[in-house]
């Protein structure tokens, strides 16, 4: 494989030593049984830290027909971290993490806590509508990807419902 490119391109932010390998191969939270059956062993971890990163993995796994799986806290429960093919995963969370809230909808970059978007609006005398039970250890992202249950979701909805909610 061509991973010997990605290295070079990459230098310490491509890793691909035995324990780190063994974690990101797993799901760290318990998932179905099936799943955790279906696990393959990942092939590298990529530490993305900025856009041309984020660029150039994606190209090079596009490009080498590898499988690719983004990755931020990693507290899925439903196996969404779990990597069922050899992959490289793509770990988002030392990307800088930006908010922007302009009165009506709150902007995020990849790797922002739920917790930290919370305290964010609430500073704002606002608050997410729905969120996780694990909002102190998830990121906004992942938990939208999973399919944003928890929290008001009863009361709400979920973030893709088409009405217009107000925060």
């Amino acid at each position: 494989m061509k991973l010997d490119e990605l290295e070079k391109e990459l230098g310490s932010k491509l890793i691909m030593n035995d324990n780190v390998i063994d974690h990101y191969s797993k799901s760290p939270y318990l998932v179905s049984p099936i799943l955790s059956k279906m696990g393959k062993r990942v092939l590298g971890v990529v530490i993305v830290e900025d856009r041309y990163d984020v660029e150039f993995v994606v190209k090079f796994c596009d490009i080498h027909r590898i499988p690719l799986l983004a990755r931020g806290a990693g507290t899925s429960t439903i196996g969404q971290v779990l990597p069922i093919h050899p992959s490289i995963v793509f770990d988002i969370q030392k990307l800088n993490k930006t908010m922007e809230y302009d009165e009506k909808y709150l902007k995020i970059s990849p790797g922002v806590k739920v917790l930290d978007a919370l305290n964010y609006l609430r500073k704002r005398g606002k608050e997410l509508q729905v969120y996780p039970s694990s909002f102190y250890i998830s990121t906004l992202g992942g938990y939208i990807a999973g399919g944003d249950v928890g929290i008001g979701s009863y009361q709400y909805g979920y973030h893709f419902h088409n009405a217009e909610l107000d925060m």
